[in-house]
């Protein structure tokens, strides 16, 4: 059961080898040459189309960040994680039990361990913001065009929304909250699909100014395949 890759004609790319092959990335500078998450021996690396290893195999996992910083990779080893770039050099130290590289802003979102919150540093491994949470997500790698923003939650599990300086933009008071990204809809471009403390689902824009009621049981974001235009699941 090993895994190669092999051209629409039959070429054989890459000889199977391989416990496991995924496909990576197109390279941004050269884009006739694609990268491979494989696994060997049990671990995973990445190759190139021409079977060249890029990043040795030496991990337990390893996954495309979502930052705009394409060329970085997060990785585990020994249960901790870290993140490397496309020379297998250390860009953060793996030793965390949670990293992730934020969208624009060249800073992460790191645990220590699973019992403790998450929390923001900078490059330097310094804390960014004092404020720990529960959970974070980077809205920019949901929505590009978003500002610098991030949806937070904290220990009482209740999620808000706040600014990459630590601003609050919303409070905590949602049991959860989901970005309605349109790009073609300027009007809704701000808008979020949050349910309330009574369980019940609604839109709202930027400024939490109500779009559509808190009426429903469920709602859900849904793009027709030409983009132009959103409905929700409700």
């Amino acid at each position: 059961n090993l895994w190669g890759l092999m051209y629409k004609n039959g070429f054989v790319m890459i000889k199977p080898k391989y416990q496991e092959i995924l496909l990576g990335r197109i390279d941004a500078k050269n884009h006739y040459r694609r990268t491979f998450y494989a696994k060997l021996n049990d671990k995973f690396g990445i190759i190139d189309n021409c079977d060249e290893v890029i990043i040795p195999f030496l991990f337990d996992e390893i996954k495309i960040t979502n930052s705009h910083y394409a060329e970085d990779y997060i990785v585990k080893q020994n249960r901790k994680y870290g993140i490397i770039n496309d020379k297998a050099e250390i860009v953060l130290p793996i030793k965390y039990t949670y990293a992730a590289e934020t969208y624009y802003r060249k800073s992460y979102i790191v645990q220590n361990n699973e019992q403790e919150c998450k929390y923001f540093i900078d490059e330097k491994e310094n804390v960014i913001l004092d404020n720990k949470y529960f959970d974070i997500i980077d809205l920019k790698a949901h929505r590009p065009f978003a500002p610098g923003e991030d949806f937070v939650r904290n220990i009482k599990g209740k999620w808000g929304l706040i600014k990459e300086t630590g601003e609050t933009v919303f409070d905590y008071k949602y049991l959860s909250i989901d970005s309605f990204n349109l790009i073609n809809s300027p009007d809704l471009e701000q808008a979020f699909i949050v349910q309330n403390e009574q369980g019940l689902y609604g839109l709202i824009d930027g400024n939490e100014k109500i779009i559509l009621p808190f009426e429903y049981d469920y709602m859900a974001k849904y793009q027709l395949s030409n983009n132009k235009i959103g409905r929700a699941h409700v």
